[in-house]
């Protein structure tokens, strides 16, 4: 029998048992007990796991959120294991390449469940709104840079003198007729109109974003997501926003135009996180929040990705694969292999697990040729790289050659590992400028 007892607890550093009180780890016993239990799918309840075979230790690894333990009687909360996380400024470093396979991925960061009843939590960062904002707004962005699309809808209107269309005798009748003006019919027809529901639904949430950033107007990136907001909106002055409740819920997507499906999705996902209603927005939405998980691994894996894809380019491939076995990333000119763990304790320990995950990949004889071009010699050893967040690491990854003699790990040969700086909230600002002008810089070279 479960708990009731709510359990508040930090994504752990390290493998070693979770640090938590006797009431609170019966609870954890409990749902591990469970049917919810299934250790193919760690994110239902939120990367707590066993970490012994013997089931005698837990642990609480890679995954963030809120769920019920037991609805409307006890919840579980996972906050993040590094401290002040700005995960605005990480969600909006990845859009920074126009990489379509990273934007179909950032999708499965997080999930929310909007069936289960909302849980009311006063110590929960306001995590989940802002990366749903963030994600809506870049993806709108560069809807609105290719343009907006026009589509068919139906219109009816009492036309003078002339038919289109479909000519709807009963209104005729009843509306113009009987008072007597012969020379008006109602008509239905088809136009083609930029004013189509697909554009309509993005501009409600524009509305409904620029509420919540005027309300939280101290969340990061505030300034960068008013002024998306005001360039997105600026694009949709002739659209109207008014959409039926019933339309907004049972609206389906069309997957024809992709970036319109996923910016369509979120967008309903903002709609529903606050009831399609634009008064629900107030300082104490973020108060009561709807069971939802991030995958921090995947968040840091696409940041690394876009910080790689920055400072080199095409030399940087992302999710190598042959057989099975799959290479986070390959950097071609040094022919080096690049695993990103979301594990700040690399900084002073060598995990052995992940070496040996490495080295299995530097001996795949079909990755081997991949990475080199050319049916290596079996006594050449492949670089690899660790690179795993740390407070004292770098912001930016050097300018051409990434393997160093001084990142190499001594116990294993041509084994090297690179720490890099998360963007936290005191150096958020800081790190959105550096962004900015890593951006401007590429724009220049580029023309």
């Amino acid at each position: 029998m479960q708990s009731n007892v709510n359990i508040e607890i930090q994504e752990q550093r390290d493998s070693e048992q979770l640090a938590v009180d006797c009431n609170k780890r019966k609870a954890l016993i409990d749902i591990l007990n469970s049917d919810d239990y299934d250790p193919n799918n760690p994110e239902k309840l939120l990367g707590v796991d066993w970490c012994d075979r013997k089931q005698t230790k837990i642990r609480a690894k890679y995954y963030i959120g809120l769920k019920w333990i037991k609805e409307r009687e006890s919840f579980l909360y996972v906050s993040p294991k590094i401290n002040n996380l700005d995960f605005m400024t990480m969600f909006m470093h990845c859009f920074d390449n126009d990489c379509r396979d990273v934007s179909s991925k950032l999708g499965r960061i997080y999930s929310i469940d909007f069936n289960a009843a909302p849980i009311k939590i006063d110590t929960a960062q306001s995590i989940l709104t802002p990366m749903l904002v963030v994600h809506f707004l870049k993806l709108t962005e560069q809807i609105v840079k290719k343009g907006l699309k026009f589509n068919y809808i139906q219109r009816e209107e009492n036309l003078c003198s002339k038919i289109k269309g479909k000519v709807l005798l009963s209104q005729t009748l009843k509306r113009n007729y009987s008072t007597g003006r012969s020379d008006r019919t109602m008509c239905r027809y088809q136009d083609y109109s930029i004013d189509c529901i697909e554009n309509r639904i993005l501009k409600k949430t524009l509305l409904f974003i620029n509420r919540f950033i005027n309300i939280y107007n101290d969340i990061s990136c505030s300034a960068d997501l008013k002024k998306m907001t005001i360039y997105c909106l600026g694009a949709m002055t002739t659209i109207n926003d008014e959409l039926p409740l019933q339309t907004m819920k049972q609206f389906k997507i069309n997957p024809l135009y992709k970036e319109y499906a996923e910016a369509l999705k979120v967008a309903q996902l903002i709609l529903r996180r606050f009831s399609y209603d634009i008064e629900h927005i107030d300082k104490e939405s973020e108060k009561s929040l709807p069971p939802f998980w991030i995958d921090m691994s995947l968040l840091f894996e696409l940041y690394v990705y876009s910080k790689l894809k920055s400072a080199y380019k095409h030399q940087i491939d992302h999710h190598i694969s042959t057989y099975g076995n799959e290479i986070d990333f390959v950097k071609y000119d040094e022919k080096v292999i690049i695993d990103a763990k979301y594990i700040p304790l690399w900084e002073n320990n060598v995990h052995h697990d992940n070496v040996r995950q490495l080295s299995g990949y530097a001996r795949n004889t079909a990755l081997r040729k991949k990475i080199t071009k050319i049916d290596c010699d079996e006594t050449t050893i492949i670089d690899c790289l660790i690179i795993y967040p740390h407070k004292d690491g770098i912001d930016r990854f050097p300018e051409e050659i990434l393997i160093k003699k001084e990142m190499e790990i001594g116990t294993y040969l041509k084994f090297h590992k690179l720490s890099i700086k998360l963007p936290t909230k005191s150096n958020a600002k800081q790190s959105n400028r550096d962004r900015r002008f890593a951006v401007l810089q590429t724009a220049a070279t580029e023309e």
